[in-house]
């Protein structure tokens, strides 16, 4: 089996929104019918920011990192980090889950951001989500603060390039 991590093409975005689709409702997931849709894959796919894990060219994970702005104006960021992306969207097919893909996945990430001259990466999790929350404290994230946004409450991680 080889598995790669690599942006994804147009061509995987009904597959890319599968994976979404069939997260929803799951154990602490935020997500519901109006969020992410086929618009948001299709926004992360035209903006180079949607990545995915291919298994013998099979997607299993998807993820979006790229420049949103849409947690900038939280306070709890680091400044010195002054180029940071933002990851979400996070979401491996649930038959792959507990197998070390989305370390994979977001770990081919932040490779990827430094080579497009990221100097971090900023991402919300919701608090009921204990599985994401044990990742991301695994890759050396470090929670830095926490906010009410979309209708839910979450926590505020971030991790330096």
């Amino acid at each position: 089996m080889i598995y790669k991590v690599e942006k994804v093409p147009v061509e995987e975005k009904e597959n890319a929104l599968e994976i979404y689709e069939s997260l929803k409702g799951s154990y602490g997931c935020t997500w519901d019918v109006h969020y992410p849709v086929m618009e948001d894959v299709v926004r992360d796919i035209q903006s180079g920011s949607l990545y995915g894990v291919f298994k013998d060219r099979e997607l299993i994970a998807v993820a979006a990192a790229g420049k949103d702005d849409e947690l900038a104006h939280l306070s709890c960021w680091d400044r010195s980090l002054q180029n940071a992306c933002d990851l979400a969207r996070v979401a491996v097919r649930a038959d792959y889950q507990n197998q070390g893909i989305a370390k994979m996945l977001i770990t081919g990430i932040e490779k990827n951001g430094m080579e497009r001259e990221f100097d971090g990466i900023h991402l919300i999790v919701g608090k009921t989500n204990p599985y994401a929350i044990r990742l991301y404290d695994s890759l050396g994230y470090l929670c830095c603060g926490e906010t009410s946004m979309y209708g839910n409450e979450w926590f505020c991680y971030q991790k330096k390039l």
